[in-house]
């Protein structure tokens, strides 16, 4: 396909928790300030179109039968010639499709979800400007490994070297895997733990506070949890390191939204839709 993803700059997330909402915050800030953004998450809601976005909206049906047909018939081209063995899988192939979705709409920066792991997924083909870790736990054990560890072993795997990572609150052991991954890739490490939430206010329908860390930033989130919090001071983390301005990330983690965890859909009476 031409390597459409070196086309565009990539933040590339993993972890266990949190991954989807860290993205939408991360893409909301970067749009905010600017950036023409895409944004590839998994799973869908209600239609696949969803797992792409570009400018905060998701690719039109005709923009992804398109991009479909490409991958597809590039696919049969090289089962015919023995270049490779059996066609993508369904999440290979809608990753390839976004790369391409994402160059041929002039896309400058993506923020990129891992669908399972890291260190083998279809997505970790991209040289990342940063890399993010969200809280690692138990899932995927019968692919990912039966210990925290060996979990955090494949997650890291998203550590390139030379690049920065930025690591949410982990587990001791967990922890220690990235660290030494890190360490091993000579990766400089930027920790969400520098940040903390001051004159923090809960309520039904997201949070408000001051993220204080190596600045001082105003935050309205409607992202509903106290995980939310520690969601938002991951992605705050990153941005900061990436030199946006605290206006732009105090309006885009407003602005952001995760559809189907704790959304708030009705009022009188209130109606939550959560996916759990």
């Amino acid at each position: 396909l031409g390597l459409p993803q070196r086309a565009f700059s990539t933040i590339h997330v993993a972890g266990t928790n949190g991954k989807g909402s860290v993205c939408s915050m991360l893409e909301s800030v970067l749009r905010a300030s600017g950036r023409h953004t895409g944004i590839y998450t998994s799973p869908h809601l209600v239609e696949p179109t969803e797992r792409v976005r570009i400018g905060g909206q998701i690719v039109s049906s005709d923009d992804f039968t398109s991009a479909f047909a490409e991958v597809h018939r590039t696919a049969e081209r090289l089962i015919a010639d023995g270049s490779i063995d059996m066609h993508p899988s369904y999440f290979e192939t809608i990753t390839a499709m976004a790369y391409l979705l994402f160059r041929s709409h002039g896309v400058d920066t993506v923020v990129l979800e891992t669908g399972m792991g890291g260190r083998l997924d279809a997505t970790n083909v991209v040289d990342p400007i940063l890399s993010v870790i969200t809280p690692i736990d138990f899932d995927h054990e019968r692919y990912l490994g039966d210990t925290i560890p060996k979990i955090a072993h494949e997650k890291a795997g998203i550590i390139k070297p030379g690049r920065p990572v930025v690591f949410a609150r982990q587990r001791p052991e967990a922890q220690a895997v990235l660290e030494r991954t890190a360490i091993e890739n000579e990766s400089p490490v930027i920790r969400a733990a520098d940040w903390v939430a001051q004159d923090l206010h809960l309520h039904a329908y997201g949070s408000r506070f001051t993220a204080e860390g190596p600045a001082s930033i105003p935050i309205e989130s409607r992202l509903i949890g106290a995980h939310q919090v520690d969601n938002a001071l991951t992605a705050i983390a990153a941005l900061d390191h990436l030199g946006i301005p605290p206006q732009f990330i105090s309006q885009g983690i407003a602005a952001a939204r995760w559809p189907g965890r704790l959304e708030h859909v009705s009022s009188k009476p209130d109606i939550f839709l959560d996916g759990a």
